[in-house]
């Protein structure tokens, strides 16, 4: 199953980087990998910021820290053209550390819904400018790379999930990083307060 209306969603939820792109493959697991970053790194990443993709300003996205383990709450307001009314999207994510990027797990309520949970993940890196930069998986290679049996996953009626430990989820991601990554997605967060 694609999630492109997710990563529709995501753009806003997301927070944290992600999304303009529909129909991309997920990276998706059951529960979150990394390690925890300080409640003072935390504090960093809580405020309102800027999301721009390729220099074009998409919108503002705030983020409220809600525990010292990652959690964040989000919200972003849209303009809804058919409704001449604006939108509130709310959602949650969960940021973690891996070895080289940091690991921005989405959490999203069409996931969250069935039986099963999921997190889709992506990961990001924390700019020597204070600006986050993330990137969507490349759709093509993310599909070569999950039937690779790099890592172990799982077909969840349709749905690859990646199954592994969680190092050695991270270790494999951030080593084939250029493949997975489409280095043209790259979403630029400024902090604006």
């Amino acid at each position: 199953m694609e999630f492109g209306t997710v990563l529709n969603k995501m753009k806003l939820i997301l927070a944290l980087f992600i999304s303009f792109a529909a129909g991309c493959t997920s990276l998706l697991v059951e529960e979150p990998i990394g390690s925890d970053f300080t409640p003072e790194q935390l504090s960093d990443f809580e405020g309102s910021w800027l999301i721009s993709n390729k220099g074009d300003i998409s919108q503002i996205i705030d983020l409220k820290k809600i525990d010292n383990i990652g959690t964040f709450k989000t919200a972003s307001i849209e303009w809804n053209d058919d409704e001449k009314a604006f939108d509130l999207d709310e959602g949650k994510v969960i940021l973690k550390k891996g070895n080289k990027y940091g690991i921005l797990h989405i959490m999203d309520e069409e996931f969250q819904k069935s039986e099963r949970k999921y997190l889709l993940i992506t990961l990001f890196k924390t700019r020597e400018d204070h600006k986050i930069e993330s990137w969507l998986p490349s759709n093509k290679s993310i599909k070569e790379f999950l039937s690779s049996d790099a890592l172990k996953t799982e077909n969840v009626d349709g749905d690859i999930v990646i199954t592994d430990k969680p190092q050695r989820i991270i270790d494999e991601l951030e080593s084939n990083f250029q493949l997975i990554f489409d280095q043209e997605s790259s979403v630029i967060l400024t902090k604006i307060k």
